[in-house]
């Protein structure tokens, strides 16, 4: 369950619909590596309060892979590393401390099997909890490191409808220092 799609987005199953599970105040899921639990907290806020790491926003496609997955996990992996190498740089001892373990843990090839558990478990949670939903989901992924280990974190949400053009953009704040480390 949950693999790689590549190509074009499909769009062959309505893309959203409201959660009305049992629990009705938790509308989405949050999974800590492969153990998932509900919550009524939004990515955002969810992104907002969770400790400082790399994130990537995915979405499934026919339910039960993610559209080009491997991207997402590489981009994870290349922000952890140069979010690290920043704290290495201005003479972090958490840092210094994970620098041995670092270069093993942020490679894309130890990360992409907690991070497929990690969609996964969020995943399924979600269709557990909204087992109503026959939607696309959005999953946010966030990779916390510390303490010689990595954490990887999912939240699971309905991918919101397609907008209706004509489509308005605000755009704020300030650009990255580095425009890879998101």
């Amino acid at each position: 369950w949950l693999a790689e799609h590549r190509g074009r987005r499909s769009n062959s199953r309505p893309l959203h619909s409201r959660c009305m599970g049992a629990v009705q105040e938790s509308r989405f899921a949050m999974a800590e590596d492969s153990r998932w639990k509900p919550t009524d907290v939004t990515s955002e806020q969810w992104l907002r309060a969770a400790p400082r790491g790399a994130y990537t926003t995915s979405r499934t496609v026919g339910g039960d892979a993610v559209f080009d997955l491997q991207q997402h996990v590489d981009r994870l992996s290349t922000s952890a590393t140069l979010m690290h190498e920043e704290d290495l740089s201005k003479g972090s001892e958490e840092a210094k401390a994970f620098e041995g373990a670092a270069r093993t843990l942020l490679s894309s090839e130890a990360l992409r099997p907690r991070i497929l558990a990690s969609l996964r478990a969020a995943s399924q949670g979600f269709r557990e909890l909204c087992s109503q939903h026959e939607g696309e989901l959005r999953l946010t992924t966030l990779l916390t490191w510390g303490n010689g280990d990595v954490q990887v974190h999912t939240h699971a949400a309905p991918l919101p409808d397609v907008p209706v053009p004509p489509i308005k953009v605000q755009i704020k704040g300030h650009a990255r220092h580095n425009a890879l480390a998101k």
